[in-house]
Order: structure tokens, then sequence, then C-alpha cells
């Protein structure tokens, strides 16, 4: 019993909490596209979230786990409709923010890949290579509805925070 519940049931039930998680702002997102406008919805998470599906799927891949691997590969897609969805409805200010993300992605995703096959010596250097890099893009991930912590202080009003998005953040990060 130990092992099935330490080795299926938490895994598959952090997997689903990914999954749910990833899918968590969908909701407020076609809202914002049905009246197009983000009004206080804040898009910065969505484009960190794609560099953390990729690397997270990737990792999942090389360790062949289907835990780590069944919710990121929904999430990228989902990633990215949240990113391209918000992005056409976003402030010049917002969308520089999103494209300077986008494109550090663009650089640090393919450096990853190539450090992979060609400075990597093996498996267990390949998995601490994007395992770690999966570990650092989570702190930005989980920090990222922060970004707009100054204007929620001086506005005091938390409605850039999508509460949906933040309990599940909270509830995957326990889990993991």
């Amino acid at each position: 019993m130990g092992d099935f519940l330490l080795e299926s049931f938490v895994p598959g039930l952090g997997a689903l909490v990914s999954l749910l998680m990833y899918g968590a702002p969908l909701s407020a997102v076609l809202k914002a596209a049905s009246s197009r406008s983000l009004g206080d919805l804040n898009a910065i998470p969505f484009s960190i979230t794609i560099a953390n599906t990729i690397i997270w799927l990737s990792y999942g891949l090389l360790k062949h786990d289907p835990f780590i691997t069944t919710p990121n590969a929904p999430g990228v897609c989902l990633a990215v409709f949240c990113t391209m969805t918000t992005y056409g409805l976003a402030d010049e200010t917002v969308k520089s923010r999103m494209r300077m993300i986008l494109c550090g992605q663009a650089v640090l995703l393919p450096l990853l890949g190539v450090l992979t096959a060609f400075a990597c010596s093996n498996l267990t250097e390949q998995l601490s290579l994007w395992g770690l890099s999966g570990n650092a893009i989570s702190l930005v991930y989980y920090g990222a509805p922060l970004s707009t912590m100054a204007e929620v202080i001086k506005t005091r009003n938390s409605a850039s925070i999508l509460l949906p998005l933040t309990l599940m953040n909270l509830v995957n990060a326990l889990l993991w």
C-alpha cells in the first residue's frame, strides 16, 4: 500500500493538480477575450508559463516520467493560448514585458537543448540540467502573479492577482 501511495497515487494527484493549475486561468482569459479587455487580469504569468511547461515537459520526457509529462504537454498548449489571447488585449507596456519574456525563452530553451546534446555526457547530467532549470523557472513562475504587487499595494486592489491560479499554484507546490 505504501508503494502505491508514494509511487502512483501522490504523483498522479500531483499530475492532476498541475493540469488543473495550467487550466485555472482559462475562464478569466476567455472572459477577457469575450469582453475584448484585460481589465485587471495580469497577463505576465502566462508568458512565463510557456517556459515552465516546456522545461518540465522536457525533463519528464528525459526521465520517462508520465506523471511529469502528462500535465505539461497540454500545459504548453494552454500556456500558449493564454499568452497569445492576453497579448492581443494588453497595453504596450505589458506587451513589451511579454515580448521580453518570450524572447528570453527563445534564447534559454534552445541553449538548454544545445547543452543537453553537447555538454552533458550522460542522462544524469541531462536530468540535472533540466531539473535545476525547471526549479529556477518554477520560482519565477510562482512569483509571476506578484509582478503587480506594487500596484496592489498602491491601489489597495488585489484584483490583478488571479485567485484560482494562485490557489492551484499553492496546492501544486505543496504536492511536488
